[in-house]
């Protein structure tokens, strides 16, 4: 619809049982200005997914659905802009085809972009796996442009589902240089915070259930890799920070900005999960995930030296009961002055 207020991009790939349940969530809260664009990036069961949708459709024709099957396999970061590229909606709210809307996700998103016209929205999801909300802050706030801000937050952007772009702010960026980076999403949320500012809202939109097939390191565009390809592997983070990595210091050339200085110390903060769950595996697999970490393009301070030491020692049980105290306190003093 062309004078669509939202369009909701979902990327599909692979997944038919996963689509239908985003499908149906997206229902149970639709709203009219809002255009559902799926843009199929060539997987295998193509077909299959062109049925499940025009199958939906002709149950739903109340809304407005359109879908776009890719010429090629383009790649994960490739289809985000194809999103952006295809969108009616003044504003492009993305979303993964194994994740799930809450239903008072989209009027509460359509209410903010009434009521503030932001640049950009982004909100608390509930992680399944963990059974936790992330992203999670304790009002809805409204974010001025400047690096004061998103240097601290770049993890907030790592979950592309739920976060919403406005149109015109973000349809000129060039992800040709993302071809299997997977991390276009952190570089248009910079840019736009950066430049534009926007708007935290708190409240919860999606359930990132993520039980899908990936088909990272394993579709015809992505570079094969056994460790993009399996995300159960205690060493695949690491291989997607790879490209975490590079997409935050090529913003930081693209535009002579200094985001990467906050983000490393960040890592470094955030790097006691990674090795309190390869300790877990034992010694040989500790060994191997601490090597990985120091071959990654950034500076490993004495905060991850300190962790490494700690856990070879003393092991993963006893080291988690000890951190989680001074974490805790930690993260609520941060978010008490935010």
């Amino acid at each position: 619809m062309e004078n669509s207020i939202l369009t909701i991009g979902i990327t599909s790939y692979n997944r038919l049982r996963e689509l239908e349940r985003c499908l149906e969530s997206i229902k149970a809260g639709y709203q009219t200005g809002v255009e559902v664009l799926i843009c199929e990036d060539k997987s295998p069961k193509r077909e299959e997914i062109k049925n499940l949708v025009s199958d939906f459709c002709s149950r739903n024709p109340e809304m407005d659905i359109v879908f776009h099957p890719n010429e090629k396999n383009i790649g994960y970061d490739r289809n985000l802009k194809n999103i952006i590229d295809h969108a009616h909606g003044e504003w492009v709210m993305l979303m993964s085809d194994d994740d799930k809307f809450f239903p008072e996700a989209i009027k509460s998103t359509l209410d903010v972009i009434k009521e503030n016209n932001p640049a950009m929205i982004y909100s608390p999801f509930y992680q399944t796996e963990f059974s936790q909300y992330r992203r999670k802050y304790d009002s809805s706030f409204g974010i001025e442009s400047g690096s004061g801000y998103v240097s601290k937050h770049v993890y907030d952007g790592v979950l592309f589902s739920g976060l919403t772009f406005k149109k015109e702010f973000v349809k000129d960026l060039d992800a040709e240089p993302f071809l299997n980076k997977h991390y276009f999403q952190i570089y248009m949320f910079i840019y736009t915070l950066m430049n534009h500012g926007g708007y935290y809202m708190n409240v919860p939109t999606v359930e990132a259930v993520g039980d899908g097939e990936n088909g990272y390191g394993k579709s015809e565009s992505s570079e094969k890799n056994p460790l993009l390809a399996d995300r159960t592997s205690i060493f695949s983070n690491l291989e997607f920070h790879k490209g975490l990595i590079w997409t935050i210091k090529r913003y930081d050339s693209d535009y002579g900005t200094d985001v990467f200085k906050d983000f490393e110390k960040e890592y470094n903060l955030r790097s006691y999960g990674g090795l309190s769950n390869a300790r877990a595996l034992g010694k040989k697999t500790y060994k191997k995930y601490w090597e990985m970490l120091n071959s990654l393009d950034l500076n490993l301070g004495m905060l991850p030296k300190t962790y490494h030491f700690l856990l070879g020692i003393f092991g993963a049980n006893f080291m988690n009961k000890i951190m989680s105290i001074p974490r805790v306190l930690l993260l609520r003093k941060r978010h008490a002055n935010e």
